[in-house]
């Protein structure tokens, strides 16, 4: 990956797309009943200050999504499968699969081999570990996803599954859905859960 501060200017030069729904997301059951409070909206669907892969601790508020059930099912483990593709059937607690329908104006698609070329990175590098990153530094994922936020320019991320191939996850900034029109997410079945 680019130093930070070539990172945040190539940025700015990057091509945007639009993405449209419907995209896909599991998550346990328990969740569902409760959550971190003080978040507007369903609080099962953001990452909530937690550190992932393309927000750092405490960085903007992020739905992460799959673009279909079966990658959604294998990020989170609920669909396992062996080195021939066969299922592994195993006890799992209970999950849902929901989906959220919607339209994410302007999203850096870092599937593109000439996009990661341009920011110096690599598909290994983009689904590589940032679980193990030391206190107090941000993994090359979650410096990108930082910084891509904070060009107020990209609404999402588009990236390869780490868990599926050819599998594909958004991360979508939730708070910058407004400042793109028409952009919007909404749970599908689920009233109240439109944003913005």
């Amino acid at each position: 990956m680019l130093p930070e501060d070539q990172l945040r200017e190539t940025i700015l030069t990057l091509p945007l797309a639009p993405l449209h729904g419907p995209w896909f997301r599991v998550v346990g059951f328990g969740e569902l009943l409760g959550g971190p409070p003080g978040l507007p909206g369903p609080q099962w669907l953001w990452t909530s200050g937690q550190s992932q892969r393309f927000t750092p601790l405490n960085g903007p508020k992020t739905l992460y999504l799959a673009v279909d059930p079966y990658t959604a099912l294998a990020e989170t483990e609920t669909l396992v499968l062996d080195s021939k593709g066969q299922q592994i059937l195993r006890p799992i607690p209970p999950k849902v699969l929901f989906s959220v329908q919607g339209i994410a104006l302007a999203v850096l698609d870092l599937t593109d081999p000439r996009v990661q070329a341009t920011i110096g990175t690599s598909a290994q590098e983009l689904a590589g570990p940032w679980i193990n990153t030391p206190p107090g530094q941000l993994a090359p994922t979650q410096m990108l996803g930082k910084l891509a936020f904070e060009s107020g320019g990209i609404v999402g991320l588009l990236a390869s599954s780490r868990w599926r191939s050819p599998g594909q996850d958004i991360a979508i900034f939730a708070n910058r859905l407004a400042d793109h029109p028409p952009s919007y997410i909404e749970v599908v079945g689920i009233d109240g859960t439109r944003l913005p």
